[in-house]
């Protein structure tokens, strides 16, 4: 018999190719979508970019608008298009008219102009406050910089940013630090979790916002670059004291909740922080461990690992939530370290998290893209997750 002229393995990987394209193209509207649906309306008229487009968190999240920001801004540019308004510049001054006069950033800022610090309920705050605002808030102002290609916001803040930055409680080795008498939040993805002493996440976003906003100040002239990077440069150099050889992640604290941070361990390889061997070595434990993957997406620890203490008393129960579900958020920076470290079979199983929201296309479902899954069925967080979605967007082209 005279071949067809495709083998199986090629027709395979031209499938896959077409899929992926076509959930691209699928996931970009649905993305547009939720951004546009996620929003309402604040003070003075001002257009809030809510976490979900299900009236499920009702306020702006500062860290959430900066994920939008950092990862789908071409998308929130074709909505300012069609709106003929400053949607994003309004939103973001929106929050930074709410600082404290310490330095805090909020967590969230309600519709109603009501600034709330610390996750957990407006009456029952789990803290003072979130340590991620912070970095989170001036990395929002530095990739909007970027982004949009118009640093004039970024002068007009630069003063503000310093000061967000400074907030963060530091160890004397530079690494964020969390006291244990009185601990607070830590990152809003774990909120619930009491991780005290040096934190890892804070720590990378701390180094992340600082020297992206030293980059700015160079380019600008405004401020001075000197007190970003020294607070860059304290957590470079001690970054490594988190390192843990039994599991070859980074641990998440140093003393309460001391346990390997899958999302921390990847996020510290796409900034380039240890060495390049110590790099390979988490990528390649993150690829082994296939227990941490479900649907694509990614679980905060490796299994069989929960978190051992929590705010509210009682930690989500194992599997469920923050302690133990599958997460999309994290994709942005694990793919891309996955590729570059020489994993691009897991890189590209994204596209089994994009057929898991691609199914929903012919209804034009967007409830579909989840906050985060559990083993069995979808776990207590939001319906049309804007997050999931802006944070995967960028890489379905990437692994084509």
């Amino acid at each position: 018999m005279r071949s067809s002229g495709t083998t199986p393995l090629l027709g395979f990987f031209l499938l896959s190719h077409v899929f992926v394209v076509a959930s691209s193209t699928w996931l970009e509207n649905a993305t547009l979508a939720l951004l546009e649906r996620c929003q309402v309306t604040g003070v003075g008229g001002v257009q809030l970019f809510t976490p979900d487009a299900s009236a499920f968190y009702g306020a702006q999240w500062t860290r959430d608008l900066s994920y939008m920001v950092q990862y789908a801004p071409n998308l929130l540019q074709q909505l300012e298009r069609s709106s003929s308004r400053l949607l994003v510049e309004d939103a973001i001054r929106y929050t930074f008219q709410r600082q404290r006069s310490d330095g805090c950033m909020p967590d969230r800022v309600q519709a109603d102009g009501l600034a709330v610090y610390s996750p957990g309920e407006v009456a029952t705050p789990f803290a003072d406050h979130a340590m991620d605002n912070g970095p989170f808030a001036v990395k929002l102002v530095v990739d909007y910089s970027n982004n949009w290609n118009d640093t004039s916001l970024f002068c007009e803040l630069e003063p503000q940013l310093l000061k967000a930055l400074e907030f963060v409680n530091k160890s004397q080795t530079g690494l964020a630090f969390n006291d244990p008498l009185h601990p607070n939040c830590t990152y809003g993805f774990f909120d619930t979790v009491a991780a005290s002493g040096s934190i890892l996440f804070v720590s990378l976003l701390l180094f992340d916002a600082s020297v992206g906003a030293a980059n700015l100040v160079r380019l600008t002239g405004c401020g001075k670059a000197e007190p970003y990077e020294s607070m860059a440069l304290g957590v470079a150099l001690s970054v490594d004291t988190l390192f843990d050889a039994q599991t070859s992640l980074f641990l998440d604290a140093d003393m309460a909740n001391a346990l390997p941070d899958v999302w921390g361990s990847a996020y510290l390889v796409s900034l380039g922080l240890s060495t390049r061997a110590r790099r390979q070595q988490v990528m390649n434990t993150l690829a082994s461990h296939r227990t941490l993957w479900q649907h694509g997406q990614l679980r905060h620890l490796p299994f069989p690992l929960v978190w051992e203490k929590c705010f509210d008393g009682e930690c989500p129960s194992p599997g469920t939530y923050q302690n133990g579900a599958f997460w999309a958020t994290p994709l942005a920076w694990t793919v891309p370290a996955l590729l570059h470290y020489g994993h691009e079979a897991l890189a590209r199983s994204l596209a089994e998290l994009a057929a898991s929201f691609f199914e929903l296309r012919s209804q034009g479902n967007i409830t579909g893209i989840l906050e985060c899954v559990n083993t069995q069925t979808p776990s207590e967080g939001a319906l049309a997750y804007v997050a999931s979605a802006t944070n995967i967007v960028p890489l379905l082209r990437l692994v084509e």
